[in-house]
């Protein structure tokens, strides 16, 4: 069973109160509808911009723009327009407030990963053991074996549906969500990407919608050498030395703080 370690401490509470308060502001802007449409499709190609940046893409941004809405046999083309469908799918999932299922993920992941021809309906979780980074590298991390895959994953989403995380905060689900998937690391790849379209929803989802004007990609990519350490929260690179016991707080300092530097922008627009 999933039980996560964390304390929500002086700084996280103010977090909190200020992303809360954004979000009330926000809601009761007065915007158009065809202006609002708008700022979310600018909000939605910016992610994809910036997603696939950070996961290493070497496209420039005005390449990008041309595979938004394209599809390509290319593999790094591919990703951008996958990766807007992606965002597309999630769109329609939040309209009808589906919650997160490991069929969801999966779901999710088939349209994101990387494939030519005919696209399968889901992307099963990994059957080989992978790793993030070069051993002996900085950021080096070997995930759990691919046999424990499937019931890690099985007890994340359980956890993240429980009656028992009712009360605890949207954003604190969304960042132990996020932090645990990617510890996972359930695909060979996409696993990125996926995690912070899974957190995003889940803010959006539970009421931290900002009217989907989300590009917390913006705030990841200015500080990707952090987000990175703050991952890996000094611990050992073996999964299975310590990380199933990993005290949480201070990966849910960091992100939050890059959530409400955010959520402090969105109202002016």
């Amino acid at each position: 069973m999933f039980k996560p370690k964390y304390s929500i401490t002086d700084h996280i509470a103010c977090k909190l109160m200020d992303i809360q308060q954004a979000c009330t502001v926000v809601d009761l802007l007065p915007l158009p509808a065809s202006i609002l449409d708008l700022l979310k499709k600018e909000s939605m190609e910016k992610t994809v911009i910036l997603s696939t940046k950070i996961e290493g893409n070497t496209l420039d941004e005005a390449e990008k723009r041309k595979y938004l809405y394209k599809d390509s046999n290319h593999d790094e083309e591919q990703e951008v327009y996958n990766l807007m469908k992606a965002l597309e799918y999630l769109d329609e999932a939040e309209k009808r407030q589906l919650p997160v299922t490991e069929e969801f993920i999966k779901k999710l992941h088939a349209i994101i990963r990387i494939s030519h021809g005919r696209r399968p309906r889901i992307s099963e979780y990994r059957e080989v053991q992978n790793q993030v980074g070069s051993r002996n590298a900085s950021g080096f991390y070997l995930p759990p074996e691919w046999k424990d895959v499937p019931s890690l994953m099985e007890d994340l989403v359980a956890w993240i549906n429980s009656p028992e995380t009712y009360a605890i905060p949207v954003p604190i689900k969304a960042g132990i969500f996020m932090w645990q998937f990617l510890t996972i690391h359930p695909y060979m790849d996409g696993n990125g990407r996926t995690a912070r379209m899974l957190a995003t929803y889940l803010l959006r989802r539970g009421g931290f919608g900002l009217k989907g004007l989300f590009v917390l990609e913006n705030f990841y990519d200015r500080n990707i050498a952090e987000y990175y350490r703050r991952l890996q929260l000094g611990l050992h690179h073996n999964y299975y030395f310590g990380r199933n016991e990993a005290d949480l707080t201070p990966w849910l300092e960091f992100l939050l703080k890059v959530w409400q530097k955010y959520s402090r922008k969105l109202p002016r627009l």
